[in-house]
Protein backbone atom coordinates (compact mmCIF):
# COMPACT_ATOMS: atom_id res chain seq x y z
CA UNK A 1 0.00 0.00 0.00
CA UNK A 2 1.21 3.50 -0.77
CA UNK A 3 0.95 6.43 1.61
CA UNK A 4 2.32 9.87 0.85
CA UNK A 5 3.68 11.53 3.95
CA UNK A 6 3.60 15.30 4.28
CA UNK A 7 7.25 15.52 5.29
CA UNK A 8 8.61 12.67 3.17
CA UNK A 9 11.40 13.09 0.64
CA UNK A 10 10.08 10.53 -1.83
CA UNK A 11 6.87 10.54 -3.81
CA UNK A 12 5.39 7.41 -5.33
CA UNK A 13 4.91 7.77 -9.10
CA UNK A 14 1.30 8.27 -10.10
CA UNK A 15 1.27 5.27 -12.47
CA UNK A 16 2.48 2.99 -9.68
CA UNK A 17 -0.18 4.30 -7.29
CA UNK A 18 -2.87 3.48 -9.86
CA UNK A 19 -1.39 0.05 -10.50
CA UNK A 20 -1.52 -0.83 -6.81
CA UNK A 21 -5.12 0.34 -6.35
CA UNK A 22 -7.05 -2.80 -5.52
CA UNK A 23 -10.60 -1.85 -6.42
CA UNK A 24 -12.43 0.09 -9.09
CA UNK A 25 -13.56 2.87 -6.75
CA UNK A 26 -10.06 3.78 -5.67
CA UNK A 27 -8.65 3.30 -9.15
CA UNK A 28 -11.21 5.73 -10.54
CA UNK A 29 -10.48 8.11 -7.69
CA UNK A 30 -6.73 8.09 -8.38
CA UNK A 31 -7.03 8.32 -12.14
CA UNK A 32 -9.51 11.17 -12.03
CA UNK A 33 -7.89 13.28 -9.34
CA UNK A 34 -4.31 12.11 -8.97
CA UNK A 35 -2.81 14.87 -11.08
CA UNK A 36 -4.54 17.59 -9.04
CA UNK A 37 -3.24 16.96 -5.56
CA UNK A 38 0.56 17.26 -5.56
CA UNK A 39 0.37 19.44 -2.45
CA UNK A 40 -2.49 20.57 -0.20
CA UNK A 41 -3.88 23.84 -1.51
CA UNK A 42 -4.27 27.00 0.51
CA UNK A 43 -1.52 26.65 3.12
CA UNK A 44 2.24 25.91 3.07
CA UNK A 45 3.16 22.20 3.09
CA UNK A 46 3.12 20.56 6.51
CA UNK A 47 6.53 19.51 7.88
CA UNK A 48 5.47 17.79 11.09
CA UNK A 49 6.73 14.23 10.60
CA UNK A 50 4.44 12.91 13.34
CA UNK A 51 1.40 14.29 11.58
CA UNK A 52 0.13 12.41 8.56
CA UNK A 53 -1.58 14.06 5.65
CA UNK A 54 -2.71 11.54 3.07
CA UNK A 55 -2.78 13.04 -0.41
CA UNK A 56 -5.14 11.56 -2.97
CA UNK A 57 -2.16 10.92 -5.26
CA UNK A 58 -0.91 8.33 -2.81
CA UNK A 59 -4.11 7.37 -1.04
CA UNK A 60 -4.87 3.68 -1.07
CA UNK A 61 -7.57 1.55 0.41
CA UNK A 62 -5.77 1.46 3.75
CA UNK A 63 -6.41 5.18 4.29
CA UNK A 64 -10.09 4.96 3.37
CA UNK A 65 -10.32 1.93 5.62
CA UNK A 66 -8.67 3.80 8.48
CA UNK A 67 -11.37 6.49 8.33
CA UNK A 68 -14.08 3.83 8.02
CA UNK A 69 -12.77 2.08 11.14
CA UNK A 70 -12.78 5.37 13.05
CA UNK A 71 -16.41 5.90 12.07
CA UNK A 72 -17.42 2.34 12.86
CA UNK A 73 -15.78 2.33 16.30
CA UNK A 74 -17.10 5.72 17.33
CA UNK A 75 -19.73 5.86 20.06
CA UNK A 76 -20.76 9.45 19.45
CA UNK A 77 -19.99 10.55 15.88
CA UNK A 78 -20.61 14.18 14.99
CA UNK A 79 -20.20 15.48 11.43
CA UNK A 80 -19.28 19.12 10.81
CA UNK A 81 -20.04 20.23 7.24
CA UNK A 82 -19.14 23.17 5.03
CA UNK A 83 -19.73 24.37 1.48
CA UNK A 84 -17.48 21.68 0.01
CA UNK A 85 -20.14 18.99 0.39
CA UNK A 86 -22.51 20.94 -1.87
CA UNK A 87 -20.23 21.77 -4.81
CA UNK A 88 -21.23 18.57 -6.60
CA UNK A 89 -24.84 19.75 -6.19
CA UNK A 90 -24.02 22.79 -8.32
CA UNK A 91 -23.52 25.29 -5.49
CA UNK A 92 -20.13 27.09 -5.47
CA UNK A 93 -18.00 26.96 -2.33
CA UNK A 94 -15.84 29.83 -1.07
CA UNK A 95 -12.16 28.82 -0.96
CA UNK A 96 -12.07 25.98 -3.50
CA UNK A 97 -10.34 26.34 -6.88
CA UNK A 98 -13.58 27.76 -8.32
CA UNK A 99 -14.88 29.19 -5.07
CA UNK A 100 -16.49 32.59 -4.60
CA UNK A 101 -13.59 34.19 -2.75
CA UNK A 102 -10.92 32.40 -4.79
CA UNK A 103 -12.25 33.80 -8.07
CA UNK A 104 -12.90 37.24 -6.59
CA UNK A 105 -9.27 37.48 -5.46
CA UNK A 106 -8.24 36.59 -9.00
CA UNK A 107 -10.46 39.36 -10.37
CA UNK A 108 -12.81 36.90 -12.10
CA UNK A 109 -16.02 37.87 -10.32
CA UNK A 110 -18.55 35.67 -8.56
CA UNK A 111 -19.00 32.17 -10.03
CA UNK A 112 -22.41 31.21 -11.32
CA UNK A 113 -24.26 28.30 -9.80
CA UNK A 114 -24.84 25.54 -12.33
CA UNK A 115 -28.56 25.57 -11.57
CA UNK A 116 -31.08 27.62 -9.56
CA UNK A 117 -30.69 27.29 -5.79
CA UNK A 118 -34.12 25.74 -5.35
CA UNK A 119 -33.33 22.96 -7.84
CA UNK A 120 -30.10 21.82 -6.19
CA UNK A 121 -30.34 18.25 -4.93
CA UNK A 122 -28.42 16.61 -2.08
CA UNK A 123 -25.01 15.24 -2.99
CA UNK A 124 -23.70 11.73 -2.47
CA UNK A 125 -22.25 12.92 0.84
CA UNK A 126 -25.60 14.32 2.02
CA UNK A 127 -27.29 11.00 1.31
CA UNK A 128 -24.47 9.01 2.92
CA UNK A 129 -25.01 10.97 6.13
CA UNK A 130 -28.71 10.08 6.01
CA UNK A 131 -27.79 6.40 5.93
CA UNK A 132 -25.20 6.78 8.70
CA UNK A 133 -27.85 8.42 10.88
CA UNK A 134 -30.39 5.74 10.03
CA UNK A 135 -28.01 2.98 11.13
CA UNK A 136 -27.27 4.77 14.39
CA UNK A 137 -23.61 5.54 13.68
CA UNK A 138 -24.14 9.28 13.20
CA UNK A 139 -25.51 11.11 16.22
CA UNK A 140 -25.54 14.74 15.06
CA UNK A 141 -24.68 17.04 12.14
CA UNK A 142 -23.47 20.63 12.47
CA UNK A 143 -23.70 22.60 9.23
CA UNK A 144 -22.44 26.01 8.17
CA UNK A 145 -24.45 25.80 4.94
CA UNK A 146 -27.70 27.64 4.20
CA UNK A 147 -28.75 25.56 1.17
CA UNK A 148 -31.23 23.32 3.07
CA UNK A 149 -29.78 20.21 1.44
CA UNK A 150 -29.37 18.39 4.75
CA UNK A 151 -33.07 18.71 5.51
CA UNK A 152 -34.00 18.06 1.89
CA UNK A 153 -32.00 14.84 2.02
CA UNK A 154 -34.18 13.53 4.83
CA UNK A 155 -31.89 14.12 7.80
CA UNK A 156 -34.09 14.58 10.90
CA UNK A 157 -34.35 18.19 12.06
CA UNK A 158 -33.56 17.22 15.64
CA UNK A 159 -30.24 15.76 14.49
CA UNK A 160 -29.12 18.99 12.80
CA UNK A 161 -27.78 22.38 13.88
CA UNK A 162 -27.75 25.02 11.12
CA UNK A 163 -25.33 27.61 12.45
CA UNK A 164 -25.78 30.16 9.69
CA UNK A 165 -29.47 29.62 8.98
CA UNK A 166 -31.41 28.18 6.06
CA UNK A 167 -32.40 30.02 2.89
CA UNK A 168 -35.58 27.96 2.65
CA UNK A 169 -36.74 28.27 6.24
CA UNK A 170 -38.80 30.87 8.10
CA UNK A 171 -39.37 31.04 11.84
CA UNK A 172 -41.99 32.62 14.04
CA UNK A 173 -40.21 34.91 16.53
CA UNK A 174 -43.02 34.43 19.06
CA UNK A 175 -43.88 30.72 19.19
CA UNK A 176 -40.63 29.54 17.47
CA UNK A 177 -42.51 27.42 14.91
CA UNK A 178 -40.34 26.70 11.86
CA UNK A 179 -41.65 26.69 8.29
CA UNK A 180 -39.57 24.85 5.68
CA UNK A 181 -40.42 26.05 2.16
CA UNK A 182 -39.82 24.65 -1.31
CA UNK A 183 -38.80 28.12 -2.50
CA UNK A 184 -36.01 30.46 -1.43
CA UNK A 185 -37.04 33.02 1.18
CA UNK A 186 -37.01 36.58 -0.19
CA UNK A 187 -34.86 38.16 2.53
CA UNK A 188 -31.73 37.52 4.62
CA UNK A 189 -30.54 39.00 7.89
CA UNK A 190 -33.38 37.81 10.15
CA UNK A 191 -35.86 40.22 8.53
CA UNK A 192 -39.64 40.07 8.30
CA UNK A 193 -41.06 38.05 5.41
CA UNK A 194 -44.46 38.49 3.69
CA UNK A 195 -46.01 35.56 5.59
CA UNK A 196 -47.43 35.09 9.08
CA UNK A 197 -47.49 32.24 11.55
CA UNK A 198 -50.32 29.86 10.71
CA UNK A 199 -51.13 29.25 14.37
CA UNK A 200 -54.42 31.08 14.94
CA UNK A 201 -53.44 31.90 18.51
CA UNK A 202 -50.22 33.53 17.28
CA UNK A 203 -50.30 35.05 13.80
CA UNK A 204 -46.97 36.87 14.18
CA UNK A 205 -45.06 37.90 11.07
CA UNK A 206 -42.40 35.37 10.17
CA UNK A 207 -38.69 36.07 9.81
CA UNK A 208 -36.00 34.57 7.60
CA UNK A 209 -33.27 32.57 9.32
CA UNK A 210 -30.13 33.38 7.27
CA UNK A 211 -27.52 35.40 9.16
CA UNK A 212 -25.95 38.54 7.79
CA UNK A 213 -22.32 39.33 8.59
CA UNK A 214 -23.14 41.31 11.74
CA UNK A 215 -25.59 38.75 13.15
CA UNK A 216 -24.60 36.46 16.01
CA UNK A 217 -25.05 32.72 15.73
CA UNK A 218 -28.46 31.50 16.95
CA UNK A 219 -28.17 30.41 20.60
CA UNK A 220 -30.37 27.31 20.19
CA UNK A 221 -28.27 25.97 17.33
CA UNK A 222 -25.00 26.91 19.03
CA UNK A 223 -25.89 25.26 22.32
CA UNK A 224 -26.87 21.93 20.75
CA UNK A 225 -23.78 21.99 18.52
CA UNK A 226 -21.44 22.63 21.44
CA UNK A 227 -23.10 19.96 23.56
CA UNK A 228 -22.61 17.32 20.89
CA UNK A 229 -19.02 18.37 20.18
CA UNK A 230 -18.17 18.01 23.87
CA UNK A 231 -19.76 14.55 23.92
CA UNK A 232 -18.23 13.38 20.64
CA UNK A 233 -15.46 10.82 20.51
CA UNK A 234 -15.09 11.64 16.81
CA UNK A 235 -15.88 14.83 14.91
CA UNK A 236 -15.63 14.34 11.16
CA UNK A 237 -15.19 17.63 9.30
CA UNK A 238 -16.31 17.45 5.68
CA UNK A 239 -15.81 20.09 2.99
CA UNK A 240 -14.95 22.97 5.29
CA UNK A 241 -11.89 25.21 5.42
CA UNK A 242 -12.41 25.65 9.18
CA UNK A 243 -11.64 29.36 9.03
CA UNK A 244 -14.95 31.03 9.96
CA UNK A 245 -15.10 31.82 13.66
CA UNK A 246 -16.52 30.97 16.09
CA UNK A 247 -17.90 27.88 14.31
CA UNK A 248 -14.49 26.58 13.21
CA UNK A 249 -13.38 26.01 16.81
CA UNK A 250 -16.29 23.76 17.73
CA UNK A 251 -14.78 20.47 16.47
CA UNK A 252 -11.75 20.97 18.74
CA UNK A 253 -14.01 20.76 21.81
CA UNK A 254 -14.04 17.00 21.39
CA UNK A 255 -10.24 16.83 21.73
CA UNK A 256 -10.38 18.45 25.16
CA UNK A 257 -12.59 15.58 26.32
CA UNK A 258 -10.48 12.81 24.79
CA UNK A 259 -12.18 12.72 21.38
CA UNK A 260 -10.59 12.89 17.94
CA UNK A 261 -11.02 15.03 14.84
CA UNK A 262 -10.81 13.82 11.23
CA UNK A 263 -10.79 16.27 8.31
CA UNK A 264 -11.68 15.64 4.67
CA UNK A 265 -11.32 18.77 2.56
CA UNK A 266 -9.94 19.78 -0.80
CA UNK A 267 -7.55 22.35 0.69
CA UNK A 268 -5.43 22.37 3.82
CA UNK A 269 -7.04 23.93 6.89
CA UNK A 270 -5.62 25.74 9.96
CA UNK A 271 -6.83 22.83 12.11
CA UNK A 272 -5.02 20.06 10.22
CA UNK A 273 -2.22 19.77 12.79
CA UNK A 274 -4.71 19.03 15.56
CA UNK A 275 -6.56 16.34 13.63
CA UNK A 276 -5.89 12.62 13.99
CA UNK A 277 -6.49 12.03 10.29
CA UNK A 278 -6.53 14.43 7.34
CA UNK A 279 -7.41 13.64 3.73
CA UNK A 280 -7.11 16.32 1.07
CA UNK A 281 -9.54 15.52 -1.71
CA UNK A 282 -13.11 15.61 -2.92
CA UNK A 283 -15.49 14.67 -0.13
CA UNK A 284 -17.85 12.62 -2.31
CA UNK A 285 -15.05 10.30 -3.42
CA UNK A 286 -13.73 9.73 0.07
CA UNK A 287 -17.15 9.19 1.63
CA UNK A 288 -18.09 6.76 -1.15
CA UNK A 289 -15.04 4.71 -0.18
CA UNK A 290 -15.92 4.86 3.52
CA UNK A 291 -19.49 3.70 2.87
CA UNK A 292 -18.18 0.86 0.72
CA UNK A 293 -15.86 -0.27 3.51
CA UNK A 294 -18.76 -0.13 5.98
CA UNK A 295 -20.92 -2.17 3.59
CA UNK A 296 -23.56 0.56 3.67
CA UNK A 297 -25.64 1.52 0.67
CA UNK A 298 -25.98 5.21 -0.12
CA UNK A 299 -29.73 5.74 -0.64
CA UNK A 300 -31.04 7.54 -3.74
CA UNK A 301 -32.55 10.99 -3.37
CA UNK A 302 -36.24 11.39 -4.15
CA UNK A 303 -37.54 14.92 -3.94
CA UNK A 304 -41.13 15.50 -2.84
CA UNK A 305 -42.97 18.76 -3.50
CA UNK A 306 -46.61 19.49 -2.74
CA UNK A 307 -49.29 21.40 -4.59
CA UNK A 308 -52.82 22.28 -3.57
CA UNK A 309 -55.70 22.19 -6.06
CA UNK A 310 -58.92 23.97 -5.15
CA UNK A 311 -62.15 24.65 -7.03
CA UNK A 312 -64.39 27.44 -5.78
CA UNK A 313 -67.81 28.11 -7.29
CA UNK A 314 -70.83 30.34 -7.03
CA UNK A 315 -74.35 29.79 -8.41
CA UNK A 316 -75.77 32.04 -11.10
CA UNK A 317 -79.29 30.94 -12.14
CA UNK A 318 -78.71 27.74 -14.17
CA UNK A 319 -74.99 28.39 -14.51
CA UNK A 320 -72.08 27.87 -12.20
CA UNK A 321 -69.15 30.28 -12.09
CA UNK A 322 -66.10 28.42 -10.89
CA UNK A 323 -62.44 29.18 -10.27
CA UNK A 324 -59.67 26.61 -10.40
CA UNK A 325 -56.44 27.36 -8.53
CA UNK A 326 -53.21 25.38 -8.37
CA UNK A 327 -51.06 26.78 -5.58
CA UNK A 328 -48.33 25.92 -3.13
CA UNK A 329 -49.28 24.50 0.23
CA UNK A 330 -47.22 27.38 1.65
CA UNK A 331 -49.73 30.02 0.50
CA UNK A 332 -51.43 31.54 -2.54
CA UNK A 333 -48.47 33.78 -3.36
CA UNK A 334 -45.76 31.22 -2.71
CA UNK A 335 -44.06 30.12 -5.95
CA UNK A 336 -44.11 26.63 -7.41
CA UNK A 337 -40.55 26.57 -8.79
CA UNK A 338 -40.85 23.06 -10.25
CA UNK A 339 -43.88 23.86 -12.46
CA UNK A 340 -43.53 25.58 -15.83
CA UNK A 341 -47.15 25.48 -16.98
CA UNK A 342 -50.43 23.62 -16.52
CA UNK A 343 -52.74 22.46 -19.28
CA UNK A 344 -56.41 22.22 -18.28
CA UNK A 345 -58.56 20.10 -20.58
CA UNK A 346 -61.97 18.44 -20.57
CA UNK A 347 -61.70 15.15 -22.54
CA UNK A 348 -65.40 14.28 -22.37
CA UNK A 349 -66.65 17.77 -23.28
CA UNK A 350 -65.54 18.91 -26.76
CA UNK A 351 -67.57 22.09 -26.24
CA UNK A 352 -65.19 23.15 -23.44
CA UNK A 353 -61.94 24.48 -24.83
CA UNK A 354 -58.65 23.47 -23.19
CA UNK A 355 -56.30 26.18 -21.92
CA UNK A 356 -52.65 26.36 -20.92
CA UNK A 357 -51.87 28.33 -17.77
CA UNK A 358 -48.39 29.84 -17.99
CA UNK A 359 -48.26 32.42 -15.22
CA UNK A 360 -48.24 31.88 -11.48
CA UNK A 361 -50.40 31.83 -9.47
CA UNK A 362 -52.11 29.33 -11.79
CA UNK A 363 -55.80 30.19 -12.02
CA UNK A 364 -58.70 29.55 -14.41
CA UNK A 365 -62.24 31.00 -14.33
CA UNK A 366 -65.16 29.55 -16.29
CA UNK A 367 -68.94 29.50 -16.41
CA UNK A 368 -70.61 26.17 -17.17
CA UNK A 369 -74.07 24.68 -17.02
CA UNK A 370 -75.11 23.43 -13.61
CA UNK A 371 -76.83 20.43 -15.18
CA UNK A 372 -73.85 19.00 -17.01
CA UNK A 373 -70.98 17.32 -15.27
CA UNK A 374 -67.49 17.09 -16.77
CA UNK A 375 -64.13 15.45 -16.24
CA UNK A 376 -61.26 17.86 -15.57
CA UNK A 377 -57.75 16.80 -16.60
CA UNK A 378 -54.69 18.72 -15.45
CA UNK A 379 -51.34 18.15 -17.17
CA UNK A 380 -48.55 19.55 -15.04
CA UNK A 381 -45.49 20.48 -17.13
CA UNK A 382 -42.31 20.50 -15.06
CA UNK A 383 -39.37 22.85 -15.43
CA UNK A 384 -36.14 21.87 -17.15
CA UNK A 385 -34.00 19.47 -15.20
CA UNK A 386 -36.82 17.35 -13.82
CA UNK A 387 -36.66 13.61 -14.36
CA UNK A 388 -39.89 13.65 -16.35
CA UNK A 389 -41.44 16.34 -18.55
CA UNK A 390 -45.02 16.17 -17.30
CA UNK A 391 -47.63 14.21 -15.43
CA UNK A 392 -51.43 14.32 -15.35
CA UNK A 393 -54.18 14.14 -12.80
CA UNK A 394 -57.94 14.25 -13.35
CA UNK A 395 -61.22 13.95 -11.52
CA UNK A 396 -64.98 14.25 -12.23
CA UNK A 397 -66.80 17.47 -11.35
CA UNK A 398 -70.57 17.46 -10.77
CA UNK A 399 -72.10 20.65 -9.38
CA UNK A 400 -75.41 18.93 -8.67
CA UNK A 401 -73.81 16.41 -6.35
CA UNK A 402 -73.83 18.60 -3.22
CA UNK A 403 -70.52 20.20 -4.15
CA UNK A 404 -69.35 22.56 -1.38
CA UNK A 405 -68.35 26.13 -2.15
CA UNK A 406 -64.71 25.11 -1.76
CA UNK A 407 -63.89 21.86 -3.50
CA UNK A 408 -60.56 20.23 -2.68
CA UNK A 409 -59.18 17.37 -4.72
CA UNK A 410 -59.92 14.06 -2.91
CA UNK A 411 -57.22 12.54 -0.72
CA UNK A 412 -56.25 9.88 -3.23
CA UNK A 413 -55.73 12.61 -5.82
CA UNK A 414 -53.57 14.58 -3.44
CA UNK A 415 -51.44 11.47 -3.01
CA UNK A 416 -51.06 11.21 -6.77
CA UNK A 417 -49.95 14.83 -6.90
CA UNK A 418 -47.26 14.17 -4.32
CA UNK A 419 -46.00 11.21 -6.33
CA UNK A 420 -45.76 13.09 -9.58
CA UNK A 421 -44.15 16.11 -7.94
CA UNK A 422 -41.48 13.83 -6.51
CA UNK A 423 -40.12 13.44 -10.03
CA UNK A 424 -38.31 16.77 -9.75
Amino acid sequence: MITMWSGGDQQVPFALACALATNDLLGDLLIEFGAIFAEPQGLPPQRDCDHRIHLLLGTTLIIIEELAVMVQKSKHLVVFTGAGISTSSGIPDFRGPKGVWTLQRAGKGVPNASLPFHRAVPSLTHMALVELERTGLLKFVISQNVDSLHLRSGLPREKLAELHGNSFKEICPCCKTEYLRDFEIETIGLKDTPRRCSDKSCGARLKDTVLDWEDVLPPEEMNSAKEHCRSADLVLCLGTSLQITPACNMPLMSIKNGGRVAIVNLQATPKDKKASLVIHGLVDKVIAGVMSKLNLRIPPYIRTDFVQITLRHSLKKKCVRWTLRVTSIHGLRAPLPFLQSIKVSFPERPDMKPVVLKEQPFSLQRETSMNRSFFMLLTLNFTDGCSCLSSSIGWPVDFLDDLPLLYTVPNEMEFDINVLAAAV
